[in-house]
């Protein structure tokens, strides 16, 4: 398979579907989910902003959607063990990076951009990026599970994080903060490294299958 010529989603949707008779490795990409909810989540609460009912509903989200997909998780495989150690997951440092790297490109295009206060713009930014790539891969991952006659389902998270996204948009208007091209190409940069996730998450999923 030519892995450069696909996008990321497809890519990472192809292996689901390799995977799709083996829960435990499924398990631990839902986990692996889980914990991506999980970082987000704290970030949010480490952000230092003024909270005001938009930033707090967030946070809350976040934790939810991380114990959603735990729950999907040892919905899979019951006996699936209920934390974020290596074992259970499939990139767990991976996933830790993919925020890393986003907080770095933003943190970098903000102090060129702008003399304004920058954690909220921070926020605002990076939670674009990330709820911008929930909606094109949740909506995906909910195709697969039906497909697949899984008993777990996505659709309340999907709901949130699209009205989140509808909320996130409407403040970064009200910044006049980015103009469109330049949006691109921090979108595109996130491809990159979400890419490098999914590249990470293949290589474990596939070696769990091996063991």
């Amino acid at each position: 398979m030519n892995t450069s010529a696909i996008d990321s989603i497809e890519l990472l949707i192809y292996h689901l579907d390799r995977w799709s008779n083996v829960p435990p490795v499924l398990a631990r990409f839902f986990n692996t989910l889980s914990y991506l909810e999980h970082i987000g989540s704290r970030k949010i609460l480490a952000c230092k902003i003024d909270f005001g009912e938009e930033q707090l509903r967030h946070a809350a989200e976040e934790t939810r959607h991380a114990l959603r997909f735990k729950e999907m998780s040892r919905t899979l495989v019951p006996t699936t063990i209920d934390n974020y150690l290596p074992e259970s997951l499939l990139g767990g440092t991976a996933a830790f990076s993919y925020f890393q790297r986003l907080d770095a490109m933003v943190r970098a295009f903000l102090e060129r951009k702008t003399l304004m206060p920058v954690p909220i713009l921070s926020y605002l930014l990076v939670t674009y990026i990330v709820e911008t790539r929930a909606a094109s891969l949740y909506p995906k991952l909910q195709a697969f599970v039906e497909e697949r006659r899984l008993p777990i389902s996505l659709k309340s998270i999907i709901a949130e994080e699209n009205r989140h996204l509808d909320d996130i948009e409407a403040s970064m208007a009200a910044t006049n903060l980015i103009d469109k091209d330049e949006l691109e190409a921090l979108l595109s940069n996130e491809e990159n490294f979400f890419r490098s996730f999914v590249h990470r998450v293949i290589e474990l999923g596939d070696k769990v299958l091996l063991d």
